[in-house]
Parts: C-alpha cells; sequence; structure tokens
C-alpha cells in the first residue's frame, strides 16, 4: 500500500515538475482574434518565436476596421516587446544594471493551447488562453519561461501572466527582472 502512494505521489510531482517546465506538447502557435481586439494582421499567428505577442490591434465601430495599437515602421509592425534582465546592484530605480537581454529568442518552443475556443466557421479567430512556453538564456543563465495570454469571447482587453524559474542546477540568478 506505502509502495502504491509512493508512486502515485511520484507521478503527481513528475507531472507538476513537467508543466511547470513547459511540456506541452506538440500543440500550434494561434491566431487571437476574438473580433474586438487581434494580434498580427489577422491572419498570421499572434505569437513570434520569441514567446511575445506581435502588433495588437483593436476595431473601430466608427471605422467599422481594425486599427493598430503601436508603431509601425513601413513593413515592420512592433510585438509587444519585453525585457529580462538579471544581476546588478539594485540602486537604480529603473535598475537597468547587470545583464539585460532585449526580447531574446526561445529555444525549445511549446504552445498549450487546451483552453482555446477557434470561432466555429472563423479558423482565423478564437478566444481562450494560449500559453507559449520556452527556455532563453540571460548573461549565461538559462530561465524556463511561460508567456499565458488569455483573452475572452467579448473581451477588449487581454490578460498576460508572465512566470519565469531558473533552470540552472548549478547557478543561481538574483535581481530577476523582467
Amino acid at each position: 500500500m506505502a509502495i502504491n502512494r509512493f508512486v502515485c505521489l511520484l507521478v503527481l510531482l513528475i507531472s507538476n515538475y513537467i508543466f511547470c517546465q513547459g511540456g506541452f506538447g506538440s500543440d500550434t502557435a494561434k491566431i487571437i482574434n476574438n473580433g474586438k481586439i487581434r494580434f498580427g494582421n489577422g491572419t498570421e499567428v499572434s505569437t513570434n518565436n520569441k514567446g511575445i505577442l506581435v502588433q495588437p490591434w483593436y476595431f473601430s465601430e466608427v471605422a467599422d476596421n481594425f486599427l493598430k495599437l503601436t508603431f509601425t515602421s513601413g513593413s515592420n509592425a512592433y510585438p509587444l516587446d519585453n525585457t529580462f534582465a538579471l544581476g546588478g546592484d539594485g540602486t537604480d530605480s529603473w535598475n537597468v544594471s547587470g545583464t539585460l537581454s532585449e526580447n531574446p529568442t526561445f529555444n525549445n518552443i511549446e504552445y498549450n493551447t487546451t483552453n482555446w475556443t477557434v470561432i466555429a466557421g472563423t479558423p482565423t479567430k478564437g478566444y481562450g488562453t494560449i500559453t507559449v512556453s520556452g527556455t532563453i538564456t540571460v548573461g549565461s543563465s538559462p530561465l524556463q519561461v511561460n508567456n499565458e495570454f488569455t483573452l475572452g469571447q467579448n473581451d477588449n482587453y487581454i490578460q498576460v501572466t508572465t512566470t519565469i524559474k531558473n533552470i540552472s542546477p548549478t547557478t543561481p540568478v538574483t535581481n530577476l527582472r523582467y
């Protein structure tokens, strides 16, 4: 009986570890577009190889069209940038000392779309939660990053939750910032 409980607990711990590390499997990137807000031009996937959202747009009833929410230069549409930082002395009000990495590319990128709904008859529209998971390196520190994007069916905003975990078995990370 004690062995069965141990095996059951071990399976639970391993599955929790895999979930916290990513391990989502082979889901694919999706188009985030509920008809009120979208990310991308409406046909491109809404996240890029850096695990971040591409250019946001909102639907204007006055213009009867989607309008950009961020700057575009020529054909370059700017995504919602991010910066990861660690180390430093922590004395600057914006704490720009230490090692900074702007928009690092995700390695081992995976998607979890189990809570995603494609709007019937419109493969380019959907809502729910998409999690993009990957690893990055800041300085010499490997980090696991999970970006969770949640867009409700009738929402005109998106909720973004980012979790970061040091995955180095030997190197501590200090003063981690996002």
